[in-house]
């Protein structure tokens, strides 16, 4: 099998450009960032080891990378040097660098609107920035347990943690970003010992949870209204491992059979599995309204005007059959 073998180190993040379906992102143990261009859709002929482009200003591990959900070619990553850095992968600068961390983080996601950036850290922390004037950042107290955590955006003023509590239990909490010393829901994560990674789904106001090692998917309702907040709906049980997990993008659904999510999920038996997550339609029909529209693969931004201050809503797309 050809295989990308450029970094020195092992492999710690993959990153797709949500824009150019071509261009990927990697980042390694090796203190690297690289960038690959895939010529072909029908994947590798041959092993690849120059990199297209490549970023090296970390000083320690890097590890994970994230591209900008609205302008082209910005790139964000974190490191074991305590710094998150911005790169404008048009010049393969260094745009800005985040070093007000005591600590690594465990996780970076930009804001659906691409103006902040919010990262979970090491001793229990979780900060919020925005890039461009690093003196704009809030830092508070996150889960008190002894693990990792993770970072998702419910909307630009509001996002969700998953971690640990004191006694090892998962957990995770909701929280607004314009009051954050306390968090306005919490609830509990299905009995495990590994990190839960989650995702949430803004078009339709759910939150997943893919622990790896887990044989199983969470997912829970959100409703800001609801005395709960969030509401738990149901657990996928897939009988095997959890090794790695993805989501596919949103046109890849198969509005047909009601599909709202597609994901790719690597077990513990080297098998890779498509799950589809569908919702119930008593007429078989196509169903607008389930389908509202979402972040498409245009950009609508470029890193001067972003780097300038300049904010812009996502282009949309809306899924028909």
């Amino acid at each position: 099998m050809p295989l990308l073998k450029g970094h020195a180190g092992n492999i710690t993040d993959l990153q797709w450009s949500p824009f150019q379906d071509k261009l990927l992102a990697s980042s390694s143990d090796d203190a690297t960032i690289k960038l690959w261009v895939i010529d072909s859709y029908e994947g590798l002929t041959k092993n690849v080891t120059q990199a297209d482009m490549e970023f090296d200003e970390h000083a320690k591990k890097c590890k994970s990378i994230q591209w900008h959900p609205i302008c082209e070619n910005v790139l964000a990553s974190y490191a074991e040097d305590n710094t998150i850095r911005v790169w404008d992968v048009n010049t393969g600068d260094c745009a800005t660098t985040f070093a007000d961390l005591d600590e690594s983080c465990h996780t970076i996601r930009w804001s659906p609107l691409g103006d902040l950036i919010g990262a979970t850290v090491k001793r229990n922390k979780m900060c919020i920035f925005d890039p461009r004037q690093n003196d704009s950042a809030v830092i508070a107290d996150a889960h008190k347990g002894p693990r990792a955590q993770k970072f998702a955006w419910i909307d630009n003023e509001t996002f969700v943690t998953s971690g640990f509590n004191p006694q090892a239990q998962r957990e995770f909490c909701v929280w607004d970003l314009r009051k954050i010393d306390e968090h306005l829901a919490k609830g509990d994560i299905t009995d495990g010992t590994g990190v839960s990674h989650i995702d949430f789904d803004r078009e339709h106001d759910l939150l997943f949870n893919v622990g790896r090692g887990d044989s199983f998917i969470q997912y829970w309702q959100f409703d800001r209204t609801s005395p709960r907040i969030m509401t738990p709906l149901d657990t996928y049980n897939g009988g095997s491992s959890q090794k790695g997990f993805t989501w596919m993008p949103k046109w890849a659904c198969d509005v047909d059979k009601h599909e709202i999510r597609r994901g790719v999920r690597i077990t513990d038996k080297k098998t890779m599995e498509i799950l589809a997550f569908r919702l119930p339609s008593k007429s078989g029909l196509f169903q607008p309204d389930l389908y509202p529209a979402f972040d498409g693969n245009t950009a609508n931004n470029n890193f001067a005007d972003w780097m300038a201050g300049t904010d812009k809503p996502a282009i949309t797309l809306e899924m028909r059959p």
